[in-house]
């Protein structure tokens, strides 16, 4: 029998970690968490998802926390104790310098505390995206959590972050989709602002993830696994690799590991 691992808290990135390629979270997977809870680990989400896009798979499993849009939001039993957002100020130059670069034909989403703003005239087709804002973004004056732009000319990315030093970026595996949010506000930031809210040692936190913006957690944790599924940066600093998404590789590593 394998020795089972210190664990305390269990942290799960949710597209192409969790979730199959199917977009679904497998019975499997959402019985080893809930079995988790019920022995005494808590388990969170962290994931680049606002938390209102994330509704079903949080129904579903019930999560105690929930890290949102890539590490700005972190609600432990549905009360924020960490928030980092872009100001209102910051928010609309950046959504008007990705325009300017792109002569009006970027797409871009951003979050705030209340709802979910795109330009896209195209509905959307997954759960949690019903209440979207469509707006040209002329008049939007809000804080956000981030901004999300389609850039395809992957030099205009570091051309906008040149002029706001206080963003970070970070672009998404596979797509043209870029993320501008506020420096210190990724999901290392947030875990280490919720294991000291906790009380829990970063060494007895187990994290899974595949995609760039999982790097810093899965390397700061005690636990860090990487799905077999993940980018070879992100497998390189991690303890362990985990089977892929398809093969329900955080519920076959929680049941060998720690369960």
């Amino acid at each position: 029998m394998k020795n089972k691992l210190n664990c305390k808290l269990i942290i799960t990135d949710l597209d192409g970690t969790l979730k199959t390629s199917d977009h679904t979270i497998s019975q499997r997977s959402a019985d080893t968490l809930k079995k988790c809870r019920k022995n005494g680990i808590l388990v969170a989400f962290a994931t680049a998802r606002a938390e209102r896009n994330a509704t079903e798979f949080i129904e579903l499993v019930n999560p105690d926390i929930v890290i949102s849009n890539g590490g700005s939001l972190v609600k432990y039993h549905g009360e924020p104790i960490f928030k980092k957002q872009l100001s209102a100020e910051t928010s609309a130059k950046i959504i008007k310098e990705c325009l300017r670069l792109t002569n009006n034909t970027c797409e871009i989403t951003t979050e705030t505390d209340d709802a979910h703003y795109w330009n896209s005239k195209e509905p959307p087709r997954e759960k949690g995206y019903e209440d979207v804002i469509y707006t040209d973004f002329a008049e939007f004056h809000l804080p956000t959590y981030k901004v999300t732009a389609q850039l395809f000319d992957h030099s205009l990315v570091n051309i906008i972050a040149e002029k706001f030093p206080e963003c970070e970026t970070l672009s998404y595996r596979d797509s043209h989709w870029h993320r501008f949010a506020a420096r210190n506000a990724d999901k290392k930031v947030a875990i280490t602002k919720l294991c000291e809210h906790l009380g829990i040692s970063l060494s007895q936190v187990a994290a899974f993830g595949d995609d760039v913006n999982d790097k810093s957690m899965i390397e700061s944790v005690g636990i860090g696994v990487a799905m077999g599924n993940a980018i070879d940066e992100v497998k390189a600093v991690a303890k362990y690799v985990a089977p892929s998404n398809d093969d329900d590789g955080v519920a076959a590593f929680i049941e060998n590991y720690i369960l």
